[in-house]
């Protein structure tokens, strides 16, 4: 299978010859109101600091993540991104069969193969809605023989949840199987539920990323939580100075920034419904349900995404192809929530393309 990502802006601002700023990127799930602007700031006034090597492990922000999610420093990890750290598993924990929850995120893939680790993919339907069942999943894990278990919560690309007494439940039995559970939350600050970091499962490796919420992906701060014996072999395991100055002084800097996240939150939802209304409107596109910054979508006509994907870069938009997820096929993308007038553009193109039944 080939890989593919969204936010290559880069290479189509290159290949369509425009700046990134021409360019309506779709295809990433970023904040749509970028980052805090004190971040320009805070980084401008410690411009010195990249005279020095960086803490090695990261150990002040460590310590401020772990005050503002009460729990001890020894139970954090930094990475470059959740990336790194999601690279970094199957090495450090010696991960050798693995579940994933599919469809979802290509790295789960790519980290485990780097070790030949052997993949269970279990499958989410559409006529569920890519919902998770319990039940169904149980009965499957009971038949099998695995390590670890991977699971995005806020589902990537669908943007649905499972429900928390579920995921309790789930961690409690992969916990009692002394099986690893690889729970990402990389979109969990963009809906109204809390997460799981304040839960203390064996082995339960909780994935964040400040990259969503806080609209810096060219920085790279992500960071997992789990018991200490864990975060001890992870840390034997991973690159010394994996964040750079920067990204250690954003990250101190951006935990601070509650009533932003609560500022986008509330600007999310809004765009959402707009969106979700808009493009509801169109016969011939199905939208998922979505707690997220980003809607999930199918062409229910002739068409293949790659048509609509054509047409869409004539009008320098980009979305994001999703036809390269384990049991997806061409007629399924994702588009990113943006502002108003973005969002606008968007739709109308949308709908310019089914009326002329391209």
């Amino acid at each position: 299978m080939r890989f593919k990502h969204g936010g290559n802006i880069f290479f189509y601002s290159n290949k369509l010859n425009l700046s990134e700023d021409e360019i309506l990127d779709f295809s990433v799930n970023l904040n749509p109101l970028s980052f805090p602007e004190s971040l320009k700031n805070t980084i401008s006034e410690n411009m010195d600091k990249i005279y020095y090597y960086p803490e090695i492990s990261g150990d002040t922000l460590r310590s401020r993540i772990a005050e503002k999610i009460n729990c001890s420093p020894e139970n954090i990890l930094l990475g470059n991104g959740s990336t790194q750290i999601i690279y970094l598993l199957p090495v450090a924990l010696n991960i050798k069969k693995a579940v994933i929850i599919q469809p979802t995120f290509s790295e789960y893939e790519k980290g485990l193969k780097r070790v030949n680790a052997k993949i269970f993919n279990y499958q989410l339907k559409e006529i569920d809605n890519f919902t998770l069942n319990i039940d169904s999943l149980l009965k499957k894990l009971n038949t099998l023989d695995f390590d670890a278990l991977y699971f995005c919560n806020p589902s990537n690309p669908v943007g649905n949840m499972l429900e928390r007494e579920k995921l309790i439940y789930l961690a409690d039995y992969l916990r009692k199987a002394d099986k690893i559970f690889v729970l990402d939350e990389a979109f969990i600050d963009f809906t109204k539920e809390k997460g799981m970091l304040e839960k203390n499962f064996k082995k339960c490796i909780i994935l964040r990323s400040l990259t969503k919420i806080f609209g810096i992906a060219g920085l790279r701060i992500g960071y997992c939580k789990s018991d200490i014996k864990t975060i001890v072999q992870l840390k034997k395991n991973i690159e010394p100075w994996s964040l750079n100055c920067f990204s250690l002084i954003a990250g101190e800097e951006l935990l601070k920034k509650e009533d932003f996240i609560e500022k986008t939150n509330f600007f999310v939802e809004k765009e959402r419904n707009y969106i979700v209304k808009e493009i509801s409107a169109i016969k011939n596109i199905k939208v998922f349900d979505s707690q997220t910054n980003y809607l999930f979508l199918k062409i229910l006509t002739k068409n293949s995404v790659k048509e609509l994907e054509n047409f869409l870069i004539d009008k320098n938009i980009l979305i994001r192809n999703c036809s390269n997820f384990r049991g997806l096929n061409d007629k399924f993308f994702r588009v990113g929530i943006k502002k108003r007038k973005e969002n606008k553009i968007l739709t109308d193109n949308l709908k310019e393309f089914f009326r002329k039944g391209k």
